[in-house]
């Protein structure tokens, strides 16, 4: 193929993903008000029941397949006249950048969507409703999952800090490659050299109801050693660099830099290390299923007050 046709797949392929399937949607739904909600991927699981609270308008999710797809296809779909009368918000993870709320586009106050699930309002809320425990033994509970929660964070925070420095310097390039004459040699948009989606947390920190263990994630040579496939193309970061930024970082701000998906990994692990031993010695009668933690436990999470704020002016 063409590198200059090449080059615009790569630059086109988020924005049109999410583009043609709002048009398919439109299509489908044109002879009703619906709320048109773009989301990054499986989102809806958290913003479906708050969507319809809020609104009042049934929603209809669309999967732009990331964070920039949501913004170029809300770009697209603005700049065409036909739908200026639709109701449409985009939804999208804070990620490693800074919190910047617009008019139609609601961005998480921390990582990600997976972050509301973790915060300790929402854990103490499934503690008491989901496993329905009170007095002593809820105080026992919780007491026991913060103390663990902060020795997780420890325990990863040199990890977190160092795919934070991987990420921002691959969109710094991203930048740079963008601008480039689409006719000139360097063409393509690079993709993160890690693959940080694909990065399953419990692999590297063993957890029990004890203690919370790292045993590869203090240093950068202890990092790529872990898995070839998975850091073998990550960027030169030295250990200083992320020693420099980890002190940058206020303690109270940490939780920003931990990947939403770590956090409800924990989460998961935890609770299926708890409720057994809580069935078994307290005869609860909590159930152990936990496949589908995003749908299982919306209900508990945390509710951004930002998110009524731009979902009502939408819908006027």
């Amino acid at each position: 193929m063409d590198k200059r046709l090449i080059y615009l797949d790569q630059l086109m392929e988020s924005d049109v993903v999410g583009f043609q399937k709002f048009c398919l949607k439109y299509k489908k739904e044109m002879s009703r008000k619906v709320l048109y909600c773009l989301i990054e991927g499986e989102d809806y699981k958290y913003y479906n029941s708050r969507v319809n609270a809020i609104s009042g308008i049934p929603p209809v999710f669309i999967d732009c397949k990331g964070r920039e797809g949501v913004i170029d296809a809300l770009n697209l779909i603005k700049a065409n006249l036909s739908y200026k009368k639709e109701f449409i918000v985009g939804f999208i993870d804070r990620d490693y950048y800074q919190i910047h709320h617009t008019a139609d586009i609601f961005m998480t106050e921390y990582y990600s969507v997976e972050s509301y699930y973790c915060l300790g309002e929402a854990v103490q809320t499934i503690l008491a409703l989901h496993c329905k425990l009170e007095g002593e033994l809820y105080k026992e509970t919780w007491n026991n999952f913060e103390m663990l929660y902060n020795k997780f964070v420890g325990e990863i925070a040199f990890f977190s800090v160092w795919c934070y420095l991987q990420v921002n310097n691959t969109n710094k390039e991203k930048l740079e490659f963008k601008k480039l004459n689409i006719l000139g040699d360097k063409i393509f948009i690079p993709k993160n050299f890690i693959k940080l989606n694909s990065i399953d947390i419990r692999r590297y920190v063993e957890i029990t109801l004890e203690d919370v263990v790292a045993t590869k994630l203090h240093s950068v040579s202890e990092i790529v050693s872990l898995s070839n496939k998975v850091f073998g193309k990550a960027k030169q970061i030295s250990d200083e660099e992320v020693l420099s930024k980890l002190h940058e970082i206020n303690p109270s701000e940490l939780k920003l830099f931990i990947r939403g998906k770590f956090e409800i990994q924990f989460l998961c692990e935890y609770l299926k290390l708890v409720i057994p031993k809580l069935n078994n010695e307290y005869n609860k009668k909590i159930s152990q299923n936990l496949e589908d933690p995003l749908t299982l436990l919306a209900n508990y999470a945390y509710t951004s007050p930002f998110l009524k704020n731009t979902i009502t002016p939408v819908c006027v």
